[in-house]
């Protein structure tokens, strides 16, 4: 990616964060992966100064305690995280979500693929476009 900053995934499936890691590791991304488990720990996350910001945000829609969809409504409204780009990887292909989701201006929703190559795949095109891409943190 075009900087060494953290990114934080928002995943409370070990499974599918452990899939994220080793693609990841398999593409040779140098960003460092924070896992926070639910929307409130990734608000304890964002809240606490001794943690760099993210450059970027991989969440999920469906998590216990704050859900994404709460969460995306509290980053984006808030001045020190809207800049930072969301991208949801989800399982839900519910058309309410995907509206919902874009109507706090993330910058992209992608459903989790069964297929861990095209998963892998996915995850590439995410990351190839991010390495490409100015941002504004």
């Amino acid at each position: 990616m075009n900087n060494q900053k953290p990114i934080l995934l928002i995943e409370d499936d070990q499974v599918d964060f452990l899939a994220l890691k080793r693609c990841f590791e398999e593409l040779n991304v140098q960003n460092p992966l924070v896992q926070a488990m639910d929307g409130e720990d990734a608000m304890s996350y964002l809240k606490d100064p001794a943690n760099e910001k993210p450059f970027l945000i991989l969440l999920d829609i469906n998590m216990p305690k704050l859900n994404g969809l709460e969460l995306l409504n509290i980053i984006k409204y808030d001045r020190k995280f809207k800049n930072i780009p969301v991208i949801i990887l989800s399982t839900s292909s519910n058309k309410k979500d995907i509206d919902e989701c874009f109507g706090f201006s993330v910058a992209g929703f992608f459903n989790k693929e069964m297929d861990y190559e095209t998963y892998k795949k996915t995850i590439k095109t995410i990351i190839d476009y991010w390495m490409l891409s100015k941002n504004a943190n």
